[in-house]
């Protein structure tokens, strides 16, 4: 109320309703028979038509209201359109019954301006009128209240069938037979495809599955459980690659989820003790990563990749070649107490937080040639087993930026 009292005021609303009370005024005082056949017709036309000229008035004030606010504010996923929302029905009733009430007073006073019998007719008429759109409104409510309430439904019906999707391929992937298993991931994957708000919910059950204990050759783990999770990696790197023309964490984040596109924005990766085979998530983003004492087995790579906020790799072994090049870190990046066995390669990479190689063991070439620091970095109790990869003071990136700890060469 107060938001249409201050445009009253402010004279956004006032110009144009004392307009029309003018123009309607006038045309009375000017020729009373003749306003009394407009008004008259108009009511019988709101008597005979009332739901369709009440859900034209609704979609108008829609659109005019919607009209107003887009570009200030994001749709939220799940709420009811406007003609159903408890708001769109009370003014929509309240709109058509005051039309009701205001006919019915209109054809009231003009009824007075004529005598004897032909002053009851009109009399009788305008309360005929009047109450007929009053009672149409109701019936409109009921009707707009049924609409509702079957949507519900059905929006119960679909979360329902969700869940026991979901239900079913979470068994599916505890199964003894590596392809059911298969078919329980592909199952998540479509789920999550269609139903953006289930895709953190996916993830997170794809890298508790590859989170389980894993020792490639032992006899418990045969070549079949192999491939089954080189799919789980796969559908999480099919997911969180970025769209070509998407270079950036930010615009990457600022992506809404789209049932029609494959990338998942805003996804956070749990891979904490995993057992990774030839992990290559280049360009690929992620809002949150934790790696923690995984396991990274053959090539990895993870060049051009995002990562929105924090990524630890604490304690991960890699035990081929590792490619940050062109990385970009928009949190702290934790690689503490990593063993590189093969060659490291940081080229490009950059560090928006803190970043920190503390007790990291570099068996082979490490480069960093051409990363930027925009915050502090430690090497301290590194040890860099192919050689020394900063020459001079070792300031990384952009001098004056990089403030040293310590570092043992």
């Amino acid at each position: 109320m107060k938001q249409w009292r201050d445009r009253v005021v402010q004279g956004r609303w006032s110009r144009p309703a004392f307009a029309a009370v003018a123009v309607a005024g006038a045309a009375i005082a000017f020729s009373p028979s003749a306003a009394w056949q407009v008004v008259t017709q108009v009511g019988q036309f709101l008597a005979a038509y009332p739901v369709t000229v009440v859900l034209l008035v609704a979609a108008v004030a829609a659109l005019v209201d919607q009209g107003r606010r887009i570009g200030r504010r994001k749709p939220v996923a799940g709420r009811w359109p406007w003609l159903l929302s408890d708001r769109g029905i009370f003014v929509v009733v309240g709109l058509m019954a005051c039309v009701g009430a205001a006919v019915m007073g209109i054809m009231l006073v003009l009824a007075h301006t004529v005598d004897g019998v032909e002053r009851t007719k009109l009399q009788l008429d305008a309360i005929k009128y009047g109450l007929g759109v009053i009672a149409a409104a109701g019936g409109v409510a009921a009707l707009l209240l049924s609409v509702r309430r079957q949507r519900h439904t059905e929006e119960d019906a679909e979360e329902q069938r969700m869940t026991d999707i979901y239900t079913a391929a979470v068994e599916q992937l505890g199964h003894a037979e590596a392809p059911v298993r298969l078919g329980g991931m592909y199952a998540l994957e479509r789920l999550a495809q269609a139903n953006p708000s289930q895709r953190q919910t996916v993830v997170n059950v794809l890298c508790a599955y590859l989170r389980m204990p894993f020792v490639p050759g032992d006899a418990g783990d045969s070549p079949q459980e192999f491939q089954v999770r080189l799919t789980a990696q796969w559908i999480l790197i099919e997911h969180l690659t970025r769209p070509e023309q998407v270079s950036t964490a930010a615009e990457a984040d600022a992506l809404s989820p789209n049932a029609k596109e494959p990338f998942w924005p805003n996804i956070d990766l749990d891979l904490t003790g995993a057992f990774l085979n030839e992990f290559k998530a280049n360009n690929c983003h992620v809002r949150r990563a934790y790696f923690r004492h995984a396991t990274f087995s053959g090539s990895s790579g993870f060049r051009g990749a995002t990562f929105g906020e924090d990524a630890w790799f604490y304690g991960a072994s890699f035990d081929g070649f590792a490619d940050f090049g062109g990385a970009a870190f928009g949190g702290v990046a934790v690689f503490d107490g990593i063993s590189f066995g093969g060659f490291a390669s940081f080229g490009m990479v950059s560090f928006e937080g803190i970043a920190g190689f503390e007790q990291v063991t570099f068996s082979r070439a490490a480069l960093f040639d051409g990363a930027t620091i925009a915050g502090d970095i430690s090497f301290s109790e590194a040890a860099f087993g192919g050689g020394h990869p900063f020459e001079g003071p070792w300031s990384v990136g952009t001098p004056g930026l990089v403030r040293r700890r310590s570092m043992v060469t």
